[in-house]
């Protein structure tokens, strides 16, 4: 019984603390197909390679992780700029923390992603594994974009990620 009430008041923040506008719309705004302002010269990153780890099903109240792991392959340092989540994938449930901080974390209507910053360093052959932990409130299929942008906001690595919350 403890436990539940627990979980069910976690969830009441939560959904208080996204209402009450915690997530504020950026201010910037980026016209993405004017190429004169470098949105569209690099969107690739080289020598570095991706791991996401996410559970397949989890259920309504359950506390879960998902997880990045970002693999610097080059002889220079990179920064780990942010990483942008679709709200399809996340409007089942609530973000919590993070394992790295992050150093602000923001929502940007046009394109329909939280934006998580970090600025990290990831030195030169090494690897940051980055934690996501959140709270399943809504049942269904919930899927979307996860993009990891590094040393900038136009270098980013596009994936995919998924989970069921029954």
């Amino acid at each position: 019984m403890k436990k539940n009430l627990l979980g069910s008041f976690a969830i009441i923040t939560s959904l208080v603390l996204i209402g009450g506008g915690c997530f504020q719309p950026a201010t910037d705004t980026y016209d993405y197909d004017d190429t004169s302002n470098g949105y569209l010269d690099d969107f690739t990153v080289e020598d570095l390679s991706v791991y996401i780890n996410e559970p397949s099903t989890v259920s309504i109240g359950e506390e879960f992780t998902f997880s990045v792991t970002i693999s610097n392959e080059s002889d220079e340092a990179k920064e780990l700029r942010s990483i942008d989540i679709d709200r399809s994938f996340l409007e089942g449930m609530v973000v919590i923390g993070t394992t790295t901080p992050t150093t602000n974390e923001y929502y940007i209507e046009a394109l329909d992603q939280d934006i998580f910053e970090f600025e990290h360093m990831i030195p030169a052959y090494e690897d940051l594994t980055l934690v996501f932990t959140a709270m399943a409130f809504i049942p269904g299929d919930y899927s979307g974009d996860f993009d990891i942008c590094i040393d900038g906001d136009a270098s980013c690595l596009f994936e995919d990620i998924s989970v069921t919350i029954e």
